[in-house]
């Protein structure tokens, strides 16, 4: 049984990193410098004229439903509640998490709504591709996420900007079937990402 566990951790593992290395980083322009010494950062969300894959998302989300509650009366209508409520209920949580998880060392907590912060680190989602898994390798899409990262002051002068492209998120076995947990990875993928590009900039 622990060999087992082990194997399963150890595939999961393996699944995130090579998740994280498909990514494609920029900085676009300036640093993450001034968050040296602060103990309070403020994140903000924004999904302002997102495509899912090559469509708008409103598009996406028209098609999605009708095809849904063609199969099934009253899926399409659950589906989109869920798919707009996993913003705040999944993928922001899990990029705040896994960003806290580098910059609480340097001693920098982030969160939604910081008051008390100088800063804000403003999360823009420019694309979200949902991919496809079906359990053949061959027959699948990968699922990842480009953001545009964008520093700002108390003033809302931009210090630093940074482009995440194709950044994925990648679950163990019968979980990838979850296109929401799926996402949610790549977002939390994306705030390690950001996280370790902070933590270097204010050693």
């Amino acid at each position: 049984m622990k060999n087992v566990k082990f194997m399963l951790v150890a595939g999961l593992c393996l699944l995130l990193g090579t998740s994280v290395n498909a990514q494609k980083v920029k900085v676009v322009s300036g640093s993450f410098a001034s968050l040296k010494g602060q103990t309070s950062l403020n994140v903000e969300f924004n999904y302002d004229g997102m495509t899912v894959g090559k469509e708008n998302e409103d598009a996406y989300i028209k098609r999605t439903i009708e095809a849904k509650n063609k199969a099934k009366a009253g899926d399409g209508d659950a589906w989109v509640t869920k798919w707009k409520d996993d913003r705040t209920n999944r993928y922001q949580p899990e990029f705040l998490k896994y960003l806290n998880s580098v910059i609480g060392k340097k001693g920098i907590t982030a969160s939604e709504g910081a008051a008390d912060a100088r800063y804000k680190l403003i999360v823009k989602t420019l694309v979200i591709e949902p991919g496809l898994y079906t359990g053949i390798s061959y027959a699948e899409k990968p699922t990842w996420i480009n953001t545009i990262i964008t520093l700002v002051d108390d003033s809302g002068s931009e210090l630093a900007k940074v482009t995440i492209d194709k950044c994925q998120g990648e679950a163990f076995s019968y979980a990838n079937y979850d296109i929401g947990l799926r996402i949610s990875i790549a977002y939390g993928n994306t705030g390690r990402t950001i996280g370790k590009l902070i933590a270097k900039a204010v050693k």
